[in-house]
């Protein structure tokens, strides 16, 4: 970890800026500070990036930029998603070792976004000698950064960044008066939030969100109060919500019926399962299932309260999604196959030589949640027994 020199301000004499957002946690002095002492960054998120991760590292880098700095904006891809296909050519696919030699080490700083671990953002033997500094909202999964703000009842990885960026130009201008003297206006939040920055992070707030539904009633009114800044810029919230519905392949669509053709709502309707296959991809020429359409058209469903979507990435190997309501925390099933996410919401990917295999081990887990009694029952064991068995190789 590299050691950053410390200047006169600290936490009693920073100022007290009444734009930090209410319901966020309050950004550690030790982060605004890496902010002033760092001058090249590294933006980084994890791999196959949602909108949300996406959204927080083009916001941030662009900010950044704004303020003289350096910037690497990285992704290991591939973005699949429809809503964020436009942002893929703003960033690179591997790390400048050159400009780190050519800012040094100990002035460089790597961010990741939305996730915890350097292993998620594919470039982790790259950061062994950087300073790390994680922004992320997730409640699961191990941090391995030097500097941290991570608050798990934030609604976005973009929120975090939006208040980081509400409070820099005044912390900078406090750290050195006379070097960001120009960060000084009538307009704070227009410095580095315009309407350009502004949609980008409205994008990925509406996106983990489900355009505002998942806000929880302990802070859905901060979090609103919050984006309200962001609309006052007057972006096209219309537009907005058609990058995140539209655009999709008609091969999505066909691999939406299946997904639900195959679905199983078991125990009384509370459990939903379903699987998809290599081949089903392939079949329907598409990358990716759309696997939020499925969630929602699922826990729409009557009784619904948890869903298992397995999806096989290759031979062997399956990315397992998990949703789910009231009171079910599948992020801490999840935690136990070395995934993560949040109490509603979460994934992971297991070794498995076939689907029903990897439903077993994962059925298994969900048992211990209240009210799904899955090990004794017939229709689990039925359902397993319907799912295709295939050998490996």
């Amino acid at each position: 970890m590299t050691e950053i020199t410390k200047t006169n301000a600290n936490t009693e004499s920073r100022p007290k800026d009444d734009r930090r957002l209410n319901g966020l946690n309050e950004i550690p002095f030790e982060v605004l500070e890496a902010f002033y002492q760092f001058e090249h960054f590294i933006v980084l998120g994890h791999q196959k990036p949602d909108a949300d991760c996406a959204t927080s590292q083009l916001a941030m880098s662009m900010a950044l930029r704004r303020l003289g700095k350096s910037v690497q904006l990285v992704s290991a891809g591939p973005f699949l998603r429809p809503e964020i296909v436009e942002f893929a050519d703003h960033f690179h696919s591997k790390i400048d070792r050159e400009q780190i030699q050519q800012y040094g080490q100990d002035r460089t700083l790597a961010i990741i976004m939305d996730c915890s671990t350097t292993e998620r953002t594919y470039f982790a033997q790259d950061l062994n000698d950087l300073s790390i500094l994680i922004i992320d909202h997730h409640a699961s999964g191990e941090i391995d950064g030097d500097f941290c703000y991570c608050d798990p009842q934030a609604p976005s990885t973009s929120m975090l960044v939006h208040n980081i960026l509400l409070q820099l130009p005044l912390f900078l201008f406090q750290m050195a008066p006379q070097k960001y003297d120009g960060l000084m206006t009538d307009d704070l939040h227009g410095l580095l939030i315009d309407r350009k920055v502004a949609n980008i992070l409205f994008l990925g707030f509406a996106t983990d969100t489900g355009f505002f539904r998942f806000l929880k009633p302990d802070n859905a009114g901060d979090m609103l109060r919050m984006v309200s800044a962001l609309v006052d810029t007057k972006i096209d919230l219309q537009s907005i919500y058609q990058q995140m519905t539209g655009g999709k392949l008609r091969g999505t669509r066909r691999m939406l019926g299946l997904l639900l053709l195959r679905a199983g709502f078991l125990l009384d309707g509370r459990l939903c399962v379903s699987y998809g296959l290599c081949e089903d991809k392939k079949f329907w020429e598409i990358e990716s299932n759309d696997s939020d359409s499925f969630y929602a058209l699922s826990l729409a469903t009557q009784n619904c309260e948890v869903i298992l979507l397995l999806d096989e990435a290759e031979e062997g190997l399956w990315n397992v999604g998990f949703r789910s309501l009231k009171q079910h925390d599948v992020g801490s099933i999840a935690a136990q196959f070395g995934g993560g996410g949040h109490k509603n919401a979460a994934g992971c990917r297991i070794e498995a030589p076939e689907p029903g295999r990897a439903l077993e081990l994962l059925l298994a887990k969900l048992s211990t949640l209240p009210g799904l009694s899955i090990q004794h029952s017939e229709e689990v064991r039925e359902y397993i027994a319907s799912v295709p068995k295939f050998q490996m190789g």
